[in-house]
Formats: structure tokens, C-alpha cells, sequence
């Protein structure tokens, strides 16, 4: 099917810029959307609207006996896009709910952190921010090779702390750490969009309280924190100690 006026389909907008708000000013003319309705053994519907570039646009689960043609008596979860296609907003039922009688303004700081789902990419569309809802955003940078190499939630950015990724030459995680740093997210950015050498993180592991040996393996030196013992047989080069 295609869509109708009495669908009363938001068209919702968003700016480039990172952290723009979606705004919603007007609808969709009847027959810019393919209508898709499909229903379960019940008998109730799921009416799903995609634009001419096939993304969804709006989705509605009926909630009603008898719902009404637009929101009333619907689940409804928009998605926002951006000029790209980029997801950038996602407005579950209970946001929708609140904005059908709030004139569709997503002005509101609070309705947007405590109920809207939130996304931003860079570009080269790499998503650089995920919000969930009631929560902070979480921060993400990647490297020339675009792997993730460091992310950072609420709770991290208190204390100044990265979760960091570290990959070999074939795009392998090698280890994950904390990184404690205070530089700016943008800097970390700049920083890993032009870093093409490798790093090498040294450790030492400790020895062993009480080490046990049984042949020789080419060590110049066997070392205990409490004791080093040799078993019969194990046989010392001159060099050795």
C-alpha cells in the first residue's frame, strides 16, 4: 500500500551538525511512503512506512481494539535520518506519546536523554556517539584503519578513563586496558586519524615464588622469589647460573 493523509506520518529533519535536534514541522502527502500492514493470528496489525529509499520511517504496532488512522491507539517508533541516511534518531512509543500531545517538539533536553535513542558519526559515517535512553552518551574514536580503538561511557568519563583496544597487523585484538587521560575526545580523534606507527607495550611478568626445573631451556639465569630448585638430572652449562 502507499500511505494516506489520515496516516498523519511525521516528517522529521535533522541538521549535519553533531548534537542538532530533529524537528518536525509538517506531514507526508498522501503516496510518498509504501505502507506495509501485516497482522498476527490475533488479528492485530503492524504497519510499517518506508520512504522511496527504503527506510523505515515509522512503525506501528496496534495496541487498540479499534485504533484511529494516525497515533491513537498505536505503538509508534519513529526513526529520524539525516541528508546522509545516517540513523540519528530513534523515538520510541512513549516519546511519540508525549510529542503527539506536546506539538512535536523535541526542545525538551530531558524528554530527549531519558526516552530517545541518539547516534552521530563523522566523516567517513563511522558512529562516534551512541545514547541510549536514561543514560550518557558513550564516546567512541578509531584509528586510520577504522578500528575502534578507544570508547568511553558516563561512568569512565568520571574518572577520565578510555577503554582501549589494542589490534596486530592483521586487525586482531591484541589486548584491552584502561587509559587514563584528560585530553579532549576531539584531540583524541585528530591524534589516531593521522597515527600510522605501531606501539609496543612492555611488561615484565613476575617470577615465581618457588620455581622448579628439570633441563636446561637457555636461560642465563633461573630466578625464585623464595627458591630455585633443580630436579635430578637437570644439567648446568658452564655459562649458567
Amino acid at each position: 500500500l502507499v500511505n494516506a493523509v489520515s496516516d498523519s506520518v511525521r516528517i522529521w529533519t535533522i541538521a549535519a551538525a553533531d548534537g542538532s535536534v530533529p524537528a518536525s514541522t509538517t506531514r507526508y502527502n498522501a503516496g510518498e511512503l509504501y505502507k506495509n500492514v501485516t497482522a498476527d493470528e490475533a488479528g492485530n496489525a503492524v504497519v510499517e512506512y518506508k520512504d522511496k529509499e527504503g527506510q523505515v520511517i515509522l512503525k506501528k504496532v496496534q495496541l487498540a481494539t479499534t485504533p484511529g488512522t494516525g497515533h491513537v491507539g498505536w505503538l509508534s517508533t519513529y526513526y529520524v535520518y539525516d541528508d546522509l541516511g545516517n540513523l540519528r534518531y530513534v523515538l520510541p512509543p512513549k516519546a511519540v506519546e508525549i510529542l503527539l500531545g506536546n506539538s512535536w517538539s523535541l526542545a525538551d533536553a530531558t524528554l530527549r536523554k531519558e526516552l530517545c535513542f541518539r547516534y552521530e558519526y563523522d566523516g567517513r559515517r563511522r558512529m562516534i556517539l551512541k545514547q541510549v535512553p536514561g543514560t550518557e552518551p558513550v564516546w567512541m574514536v578509531y584509528d586510520v584503519r577504522d578500528r575502534l580503538v578507544f570508547s568511553q561511557d558516563g561512568q569512565l568519563r568520571l574518572t577520565n578513563q578510555w577503554l582501549t583496544t589494542l589490534y596486530d597487523g592483521l586487525n586482531r585484538p591484541t589486548m584491552t586496558a584502561l587509559y587514563q587521560t584528560t585530553t579532549p575526545v576531539a584531540t583524541l580523534r585528530s591524534q589516531l586519524a593521522v597515527a600510522t606507527t605501531a606501539q609496543t607495550i612492555a611488561h615484565t611478568i613476575p617470577g615465581e615464588d618457588s620455581l622448579v626445573v628439570n633441563s636446561h631451556d637457555g636461560r642465563a639465569a633461573y630466578k625464585g622469589r623464595v627458591s630455585v630448585t633443580a630436579l635430578a638430572g637437570f644439567e648446568v652449562t658452564a655459562s649458567a647460573t
